[in-house]
């Protein structure tokens, strides 16, 4: 997305596939996650609506979860690509340091 937004990537669609681990570990990173493994063929669409005349901040970013838009504390529905980075980013495990403490604690 990101290469999107700096104009890099003239892509208009990309797939990602994977299994339910993968989207329960997905969910989770959104802050979105209900408990509940994921049902058969359930799917996570990032939308990026951007233009040329678009800035990063603002680009917005869609996130929606088997066709309901996702509403979390990281992730509100419709919200600026900057903002949407950032807050995953903040969360996310950036180091084998930082992926041993979690695993050790329970914390990032």
């Amino acid at each position: 997305m990101q290469q999107r937004v700096k104009g890099f990537c003239d892509r208009r669609f990309i797939l990602y596939s994977g299994h339910d681990d993968n989207i329960v570990a997905l969910l989770v990173a959104l802050g979105a996650f209900d408990g509940y493994r994921p049902p058969y063929a359930s799917r996570v669409v990032f939308e990026l609506w951007t233009s040329k005349k678009r800035t990063d901040a603002e680009s917005i970013v869609r996130t929606i979860y088997n066709g309901r838009v996702i509403e979390s504390h990281l992730v509100n529905g419709t919200t600026s690509f900057r903002s949407f980075a950032e807050r995953l980013m903040s969360g996310s495990l950036r180091s084998r340091e930082s992926h041993t403490r979690a695993c050790l604690t329970g914390t990032v």
